[in-house]
């Protein structure tokens, strides 16, 4: 499509930086798969890496737990620590550019009204640094057009243009307009050129809702011709900033709480009066990749929350997170010829007995679809603990949240079956009921579910609660679960099972006309499984029907099952 043309260099393109081989993660990009901790040997250039590395989130709960200009504002007394703790940044949108009184930025609401911070510029591995202050700031983006405009003039030694714009519902000094802001002036025709504001008002400082006083030669002292077609746009920015190279200050961060911040303001008090101390003066390489402005003087990680992230997390694409996946996956394991110890398995499955748990639809419903599966744990367990927890945490479907019950049992021809229910068909009434039996407790039905994990020391609950709802709870323990999803697992399907009153059923149903001994004729029946393999049948090749079993490689029944009913005694 045209609009994503050339998308790299433009902005707002989307760009994914992929930090897992700094860190050896186990990832698709160090050629990692399910059940490894790190991603194997990862060359990083310099060295190679084999461990794992160790990721690290930092907080800013510092940051937003203390009182300060950033969360509470004048409404109580800040934290006399709040500029160590506050290290937010952005850029600088036009650079560090020389006489420049006020300094364009991405985002002006981190900053206070009046401080002190850190410019940093960037190339390559070279850090320039200066520290600066600034009296006002503009959050949000200014336009006028001009009315009036008058001849020049002088104003506080500088040649001024007075400009107006009459509109009733203009108010520069409410929008947060200030003196030493810079203004782009926008000619009807020609470049664009870059003004600073000297007042906020006319001469006598009257009128600062329409009017402003605009030195009339560019930043850099190119003079150009006013018009009153000319309209302005006033960029976000911090105004009247005064910069100074960071090796000039000598005062550290530990002498006191504001010991930075005091030298360069005293270094801002004795560069004298005049518009002459303001603005950037550096001189910087010509390809400098980054500009950042920071809010403070504060290291970028000061006194922030550090949490090193270890675990497992989910899953999904790894091939074993669905029901069917993980059958498919442990009956391969047990017949797999390696050096890890084998597992007998004394029954088979196929489609009939595992369905396909990826994408499936819930009961009587063909309609509403679900992905079944779950996060198991494995390691040392036996198969049937294994298939047990798969059925512990097998209710509720992970991207719908649908419910279904799953079981595992042995079904006909010795086949394992982990499936959901299905309606058999099968309806009890009065007509064919002879005896039947219900049994119910009302006192055990619940609301709630909250399951302590993480050897008791953490706990999950469903469904949520509300502190105004009335509730009865059932408290399920399980120290052993480390992860919140298996907890939450658990409490979902203790809920499904616990929420409506327990009930229980006896039936004795009436024979059937024609049946003698409901148990032997056509009640209970077993079957005994024969798999075989025919390797080739006499004239099999005159044969096209798929039912004679001797068609091999043409569609024969490899696992043909003779069936027989067993008289139970």
């Amino acid at each position: 499509m045209a609009k994503f043309h050339d998308w790299e260099d433009k902005a707002g393109a989307l760009v994914v930086v992929d930090t897992s081989p700094f860190f050896n993660l186990n990832t698709n990009t160090n050629g990692a798969k399910v059940g490894q901790s790190s991603g194997g040997k990862t060359d990083l250039g310099d060295f190679v890496v084999e461990s794992a590395g160790v990721p690290t989130l930092v907080d800013n709960y510092w940051a937003e737990a203390t009182a300060s200009y950033r969360t509470t504002g004048d409404i109580t007394t800040e934290h006399p620590a709040q500029y160590r703790l506050i290290s937010d940044v952005t850029l600088a949108t036009d650079g560090f550019v020389n006489n420049y009184t006020g300094m364009p930025v991405n985002d002006a609401t981190i900053f206070d009204d009046v401080g002190a911070g850190l410019l940093i510029a960037r190339k390559n591995k070279e850090v320039f640094k200066y520290y600066f202050t600034w009296e006002s700031k503009l959050e949000s983006v200014v336009t006028a057009d001009i009315d009036a405009l008058n001849s020049a003039s002088t104003y506080q030694g500088v040649t001024v243009r007075q400009i107006e714009d009459t509109d009733a519902s203009q108010d520069f000094v409410g929008s947060g307009v200030r003196e030493g802001m810079v203004v782009e002036r926008i000619p009807s025709a020609g470049t664009t050129t870059v003004h600073t504001i000297i007042n906020v008002g006319d001469s006598s400082g009257s009128d600062r809702q329409g009017k402003l006083l605009i030195e009339e030669a560019t930043v850099d002292g190119t003079a150009v011709t006013w018009a009153s077609t000319d309209s302005l746009s006033i960029p976000i920015q911090l105004g009247k900033i005064f910069v100074i190279p960071a090796d000039q200050i000598t005062e550290q961060s530990v002498t006191s709480l504001t010991s930075i911040e005091d030298e360069v303001w005293a270094k801002h008090g004795s560069a004298g009066a005049g518009w002459t101390k303001y603005g950037f003066t550096g001189t910087l390489p010509d390809d400098i990749e980054v500009f950042e402005v920071h809010a403070t003087v504060a290291s970028n990680n000061m006194l922030r929350l550090l949490m090193h992230i270890d675990g497992y997390i989910e899953s999904k694409n790894g091939g074993t997170f669905a029901h069917s996946d993980k059958m498919r996956m442990l009956w391969n394991a047990a017949i797999m010829d390696t050096w890890l110890p084998s597992a007998k398995v004394g029954c088979i499955f196929d489609i009939n007995n595992v369905p396909i748990t990826n994408m499936m639809t819930t009961y009587n419903d063909t309609t509403s679809n679900d992905l079944y599966g779950s996060v198991v744990d494995s390691r040392g367990k036996t198969l049937m603990s294994t298939l047990q927890a798969m059925e512990d945490n097998s209710n509720y479907g992970s991207t719908n949240n649908l419910s279904t019950s799953f079981s595992f049992l042995i079904g006909r021809d010795n086949r394992i079956e982990f499936r959901p229910k299905y309606n058999s068909g099968l309806v009890l009434n009065r007509d064919n009921m002879k005896i039947s039996s219900l049994v119910t407790n009302l006192s055990s039905q619940i609301t709630n579910v909250r399951v302590y994990y993480n050897d008791n020391k953490s706990f999950v609950d469903f469904p949520a609660t509300n502190l105004t709802d009335s509730t009865r709870w059932k408290i399920e323990e399980r120290p052993k679960i480390k992860s919140s999803a298996d907890a939450l697992s658990i409490a979902q399907q203790t809920y499904n099972k616990s929420k409506n009153n327990p009930l229980r059923m006896t039936v004795e149903p009436i024979l059937e006309g024609s049946v003698d001994h409901k148990l032997t004729e056509s009640g209970r029946y077993g079957y005994i499984a024969d798999p075989y393999i025919a390797l080739d049948a006499n004239n099999d090749s005159v044969f096209t029907l798929v039912t004679h079993w001797g068609r091999l490689g043409t569609g024969g029944v490899l696992f043909p099952v003779w069936l027989m009913p067993l008289t139970v005694i």
